[in-house]
């Protein structure tokens, strides 16, 4: 186990981005083959398959003992775990052998490095015949709903890109319905200039908001690493846990406990908690 995860390290560090790192977003980089991602030098990529085959190779190989020893309900869930993780294993080297191959012309590939590593993508350029095979054309008819289906009113982009259409063989119809919501009234809009720390700025606006409002928040965020310096620059609830607020991961799981910047203070002249405050990206 210690020499896979030196090997993975080993891999990792080989295809890191190698320009210059951006403060907030880390670095992006594309690539079009395994040259490209890591030169002619591919032991450490190779390395690290072998080890997603032997560890599916040994895992589905103790299924088959567990499952022969007839311990009952108890064996055959481990037997099932086992060859659960086997699986996963082997799907985890399919997947690193087609993202380092970045041989699919329909693809594109890029890696990036930031708050959570180094990270290898890929993304087919056009969905049409995944969204035809996963969904659209799983039932006899589909609904698609959310707020940014069409631009101005056109939903002919959209479309295009979900490969509907009868070109497709895929015809739809389309409806926009404006918002049963006074918008303009219940709306403000800040556009954030710089000059200032941004996380210290989102965290005692928010702040302010809190204490002015008094009621519930939910804080959006529109990249991860935005949320977790937010979450940096918040500091520890004065009070009882309506005055605390839970920073959301990016999973969606309460990633911890914190009021924005400037909050404790405010609280402690305040006889009555604020709402909570959720902050999700």
């Amino acid at each position: 186990m210690g020499e896979a995860r030196e090997d993975a390290d080993r891999f990792f560090a080989a295809v890191a981005p190698r320009g210059e790192r951006h403060e907030l977003y880390g670095a992006r980089e594309r690539y079009r083959s395994a040259l490209e991602l890591l030169g002619r030098d591919l032991e450490p990529l190779e390395a690290v398959l072998a080890h997603c085959r032997q560890f599916a190779r040994a895992l589905h190989l103790l299924a088959e003992e567990v499952g022969g020893l007839e311990a009952g309900a108890a064996g055959e869930d481990l037997a099932g775990e086992l060859e659960e993780v086997s699986g996963r294993f082997a799907l985890l080297g399919a997947d690193v052998d087609a993202l380092a191959d970045a041989a699919d012309p329909g693809w594109v590939y890029w890696r990036t490095a930031g708050a959570r590593g180094v990270e290898l993508h890929g993304a087919p350029v056009t969905v049409g015949d995944h969204a035809r095979r996963l969904v659209i054309g799983r039932g006899q008819a589909a609904v698609l709903t959310s707020a940014t289906l069409s631009a101005g009113g056109d939903f002919s982009f959209v479309g295009e890109r979900l490969g509907l259409g009868e070109e497709h063989g895929m015809p739809y119809e389309t409806a926009s319905y404006p918002s049963p919501f006074p918008l303009e009234r219940q709306m403000r809009v800040f556009v954030y200039e710089g000059g200032r720390d941004e996380a210290a700025a989102v965290s005692e606006l928010v702040a302010a908001l809190a204490q002015a409002v008094r009621r519930n928040q939910l804080v959006l965020f529109t990249a991860h690493e935005r949320l977790r310096r937010a979450r940096a620059a918040a500091r520890p609830a004065a009070r009882g846990p309506r005055a605390a607020g839970a920073g959301m991961g990016r999973t969606g799981r309460a990633a911890g406990r914190a009021l924005p910047a400037g909050a404790r203070r405010r609280l402690a002249r305040s006889p009555e908690p604020v709402g909570r405050c959720g902050l999700s990206g």
